[in-house]
């Protein structure tokens, strides 16, 4: 547990005048929706980008998506933007902040990512469709990357709870619906 006098210290920095201007003006920007308007916070470390990105989804109380250079800088950013949440955070039950990895492949390699991102970009993606993400950071390549809709990526998951009773054919068939596929013995992410 945090002590109060270093969240205090923390928090008294989103009273800091420039921060506050910044979320006047974004506050009004969401009464005018698609004006073009750009708004800026510069000169600030990684540390700091990461206290006033909490400071900010706090004041706003809107997602954030925040587009970095690549992976390695979103893992960082990701790093601190979770210790800042830890400290800043009252309340337990909030989602967490979460990135939204780039591909190591592009397209026209006719290659197919590494599983393990894409599971990782699969659930962020749902996260954002089903939950309240506060805080997304995703590396440029990510964000240009084509998206479905939200509906597509609700359906993705299939909730079962304990005691839930479920025919195994319908488990079997949302999964092929998703794209999973049928192997004996199972090897790899994907396949059931």
């Amino acid at each position: 547990m945090t002590h109060p006098a270093v969240r205090e210290l923390f928090e008294s920095l989103g009273r800091h005048s420039a921060f506050t201007e910044l979320v006047r003006k974004l506050e009004r920007s969401f009464e005018t929706p698609g004006a073009p308007q750009k708004f800026s916070l510069s000169g600030l470390t990684s540390a700091a980008k990461a206290l006033y990105l909490v400071l900010l989804y706090q004041s706003i109380e809107r997602p954030l998506v925040v587009v970095v250079d690549g992976n390695r800088q979103a893992e960082t950013l990701t790093e601190l933007i979770g210790a800042f949440w830890q400290i800043l955070n009252k309340n337990s039950q909030t989602a967490k902040p979460q990135i939204l990895p780039a591909l190591d492949v592009i397209p026209s390699q006719n290659l197919s990512p590494h599983s393990d991102l894409s599971a990782q970009r699969a659930v962020a993606l749902w996260r954002m469709a089903t939950q309240h993400v506060p805080i997304t950071i995703t590396p440029v390549a990510a964000a240009l990357l084509r998206v479905e809709s939200r509906d597509f990526y609700r359906h993705l998951a299939l909730t079962l709870r304990t005691g839930d009773e479920v025919a195994l054919e319908d488990v079997m068939a949302h999964l092929r619906s998703i794209g999973f596929e049928r192997r004996d013995p199972v090897d790899m992410v994907g396949e059931y």
